[in-house]
């Protein structure tokens, strides 16, 4: 009887020790151990090469910050009753010589102001190379006798031409309107022919709120300040003594384009903005 409980025991007990032997090999606990150690840094790494994708995801669907807009200046014109600067582009009829000559004064529609006793008057030639001399004028509204006469010699090339009234020494007085004009010369035996523009000019008694420093560096929030405060020959000045120092400048030429436009000089404009590197002496 004992050796047969013995036989048994061990059939027993062998049994029971497989399966548990069996789970063994299945999955020991350092084989968890070692998988939950990998899991984290694979994710880890999946995550870091997904990133990019989102950043750039991120970064793409927000919305890129526009160009700020240039501020042009505004003329604000003094409205002093009806209009008579008398013709401010001259140009010849057809069949004339003159016929494809544009010469015109760069002044408002009405009466023009300034603040200085002697401002630079600014004109304009389309002809890329004028070889008739040039008389530029200037007198009291209701004189005869000129303030002031003075010729330009040809060559004079296509563009804006000035006249410093300091280089003569003359002065305007205040309170009084001037007119001045730009006669381009076709025949001196003949000047009938002369091809004329004309504008108005006038120093007023008060500055009210803004003056002149002289000295001072030109500036375009002093462009802006002139134009609203209806100092039309100061403003020009100011934007075309910038454009002087920098010739090259578009953004300046637009601000003086601008100007031009406001008062019906919707030519001279056009060609300010496509030639901009031109615009000057």
């Amino acid at each position: 009887m004992k050796p047969t409980l013995l036989i048994w025991g061990m059939v027993l007990g062998s049994i029971v020790t497989l399966p548990i032997a069996g789970v063994g090999r299945e999955e020991q606990p350092e084989d968890r151990r070692l998988k939950d150690d990998a899991s984290p840094s694979l994710t880890i790494a999946q995550s870091q090469q997904r990133e990019p994708d989102r950043r750039s995801a991120s970064s793409s669907s927000q919305p890129q910050p526009q160009a700020e807009a240039m501020v042009l200046p505004v003329y604000n014109p003094p409205h002093r009753g009806t209009p008579s600067p008398g013709r401010r582009i001259g140009g010849g009829t057809r069949g004339d010589e003159a016929a494809s000559l544009r010469v015109a004064v760069i002044a408002p529609d009405d009466m023009g102001r300034t603040l200085r006793e002697q401002p630079v008057l600014y004109w304009f030639t389309s002809s890329e190379i004028t070889k008739k001399p040039v008389q530029v004028t200037l007198i009291e509204e209701h004189g005869i006798i000129p303030v002031f006469e003075t010729w330009v010699k040809p060559p004079i090339y296509a563009g804006f031409q000035e006249i410093r009234l300091a280089d003569y020494g003359i002065r305007l007085a205040s309170g009084r309107p001037y007119k001045w004009s730009v006669a381009l010369v076709m025949n001196m035996e003949s000047r009938s022919k002369d091809v004329v523009a004309e504008g108005s000019i006038e120093r007023p008694d008060k500055s009210g709120a803004i003056t002149i420093k002289s000295g001072a560096p030109a500036s375009i929030s002093t462009v802006h300040q002139y134009a609203r405060e209806k100092l039309w020959y100061d403003a020009i000045m100011e934007v075309s003594t910038l454009i002087d120092a920098d010739p090259a400048n578009v953004n300046l030429h637009k601000q003086r384009a601008s100007l031009l436009e406001q008062v019906g000089l919707g030519e001279i404009a056009a060609y300010e903005t496509k030639l901009p590197a031109k615009g000057g002496k």
